[in-house]
């Protein structure tokens, strides 16, 4: 008779452990896409992409994050050179994809940091282009130096293309809600700094 009683304890536990799931579920699924937008633009990126364990409607609903895209990827770092520039291509495909696939019209903050040269300069010049578009009101390149690396890197310049672009009608209206930038291990030319330091005011 214990033994019944047991055993109909934990499948009645069970049913309602089931029940509270659902209802989870349930409730979410039934919240407006404004307002499940509102709280997503409130997360960081990889806050806001774990969502999607919660309902199948937030995994189509992350990409439209406004918030920090902290593209941090320093935590990575490899000892060894030959793995270190596995670990860079592996992380310059995890940004573009990242990228890609956000869908938000603004962004706050757009954070990119880990060893990267010159090499790569084509993924990082289109990174700062989709910064720009996406009006980032923060914009840090921390493009680290490996000083283990077999081969002396050539530092990344940030691009010419880019500030001729700023200067044009279409470019000025998106940097003048630029409020902080770090540029470290960049190359940047005097005349570049001192148009963003005259074009946004909140530098």
């Amino acid at each position: 008779m214990g033994k019944w009683v047991k055993k109909t304890s934990i499948c009645a536990q069970k049913q309602l452990g089931d029940g509270r799931e659902n209802y989870l579920d349930d409730w979410i699924s039934h919240m407006p896409n404004e307002i499940l937008a509102c709280i997503i633009s409130w997360l960081t990126i990889k806050e806001a992409a774990s969502t999607s364990v919660l309902s199948k409607r937030w995994q189509y609903l992350w990409p439209f994050s406004t918030g920090s895209l902290d593209l941090d990827g320093s935590k990575k770092k490899q000892e060894d050179p030959w793995f270190l520039e596995v670990e860079q291509s592996k992380y310059v495909r995890w940004v573009n994809q990242v990228l890609e696939l956000h869908q938000g019209s603004t962004i706050d903050e757009f954070i990119v940091c880990f060893w990267l040269d010159s090499s790569f300069k084509s993924s990082i010049d289109k990174w700062i282009d989709f910064s720009i578009a996406k009006r980032a009101k923060r914009l840090e390149l921390n493009l680290k130096t490996y000083e283990g690396s077999w081969r002396a890197p050539e530092q990344y310049n940030f691009p010419h293309e880019c500030y001729v672009y700023l200067q044009s009608p279409l470019g000025l209206p998106s940097i003048k809600f630029l409020r902080s930038l770090s540029l470290k291990f960049v190359n940047v030319t005097g005349e570049i700094l001192k148009f963003f330091l005259s074009s946004c005011p909140l530098v």
